[in-house]
């Protein structure tokens, strides 16, 4: 087994042993730390890895909370296709700010201050959207219990799926940190100049970092959706995910795997 399967079958094992003992209000903690921790370092591949910071994670985080609960709230789609449905569309959104970061030339400090403004725009927009419940939110109906319908009759089971999250942006990140990928988010981030040099395009760099790091987010966002059975729009869109991941990346470190 290689080091990041390894972790990985450790946060499992104790996902399965540490609730036991915890009370509920600190399996709660545990479980907001792992989902805040997952999206840190999902922020990490993009922000870290590649140097394409952005101010506006929020924007991902509410993709993949609204697409999952609305589909569900008004179809009674299951919540792993709603999952999946927002990690696409969280995928495109960001591909498609990274296009325009690269089409006008936004680079830095600039471009996490587009993603922020996008992210607000998508607040406001959901926030006057009657569909997905305006400013009111939305109250989700509960589920059938079971991973099938991701809800759990007890927190132990949010904290399992919290932990499963934080394993899986984990190893995204160290497979990216470790692949050829990686060497290419590097040198764009290191020397732009230097890397278009060697060949490697930073057009597809910051693509594809703002896909993985879009993509990771909304699935955090698709669980803690399904967490408080609520919906709104400051929950979800507003600063504070952004502001949170950031505190808990410059904590850990960036570029740490």
């Amino acid at each position: 087994m290689s080091r990041i399967e390894y972790a990985a079958a450790a946060l499992v094992a104790i996902g399965a042993l540490v609730p036991w003992w915890l009370g509920n209000y600190w399996i709660d903690v545990a479980f907001l730390a792992a989902i805040y921790a997952g999206i840190a370092s999902a922020w990490n591949v993009a922000g870290g890895f590649s140097g394409t910071s952005s101010f506006g994670h929020g924007l991902f985080f509410g993709i993949g909370a609204y697409t999952s609960g609305a589909l569900f709230f008004h179809f009674r789609t299951s919540p792993w296709l709603g999952l999946v449905l927002g990690a696409l569309l969280a995928a495109l959104v960001g591909v498609i700010i990274a296009w325009c970061g690269v089409r006008y030339r936004i680079r830095g400090l600039s471009f996490a201050v587009l993603t922020l403004a996008f992210a607000e725009i998508a607040w406001l927009f959901v926030s006057t959207f009657e569909p997905l419940g305006a400013s009111r939110g939305i109250s989700l109906p509960p589920g059938t219990p079971g991973l099938a319908g991701l809800q759990f009759q007890s927190a132990r089971g949010f904290f399992v799926a919290g932990l499963a999250f934080l394993a899986l942006c984990q190893a995204v990140a160290w497979s990216v940190h470790v692949a050829p990928l990686g060497f290419r988010f590097r040198a764009v981030r290191e020397n732009e100049t230097a890397a278009q040099a060697m060949g490697i395009d930073p057009v597809f760099v910051r693509l594809a970092a703002m896909a993985l790091t879009g993509a990771l987010t909304a699935v955090g966002g698709s669980l803690y959706a399904q967490y408080l059975l609520f919906l709104d729009p400051r929950t979800f869109f507003g600063p504070d995910i952004t502001i949170k991941v950031i505190l808990f990346t410059m904590v850990g470190g960036m570029v740490n795997v």
